[in-house]
């Protein structure tokens, strides 16, 4: 079976992905330090995981930051 489009062929890789993947993990933990008023560079950890902690608003931001905006259908109550 091969994929219906070729636009896997344009993702990053080697160096340049794994360079993407730290760099978006830092971000995560920015955005998790703000959101939560947390610091790791202090030793912080979090006691349970970051979802658990967010609210609402702060998880939704998350997912957009990341993933995209949230698009507006059946199940996104909207």
């Amino acid at each position: 079976m091969s994929p219906s489009k070729p636009d896997y062929l344009s993702l990053p890789r080697e160096d340049t992905a794994r360079r993407w993947f730290v760099d978006e993990g830092a971000r995560f933990e920015r955005m998790l330090e703000r959101d939560l008023g947390y610091a790791t560079a202090d030793g912080g950890e979090l006691a349970l995981p970051a979802q658990t902690l967010l609210h609402s608003e702060q998880w939704q931001h998350l997912v957009d930051a990341f993933l995209g905006q949230r698009r507006p259908g059946p199940t996104s109550g909207q």
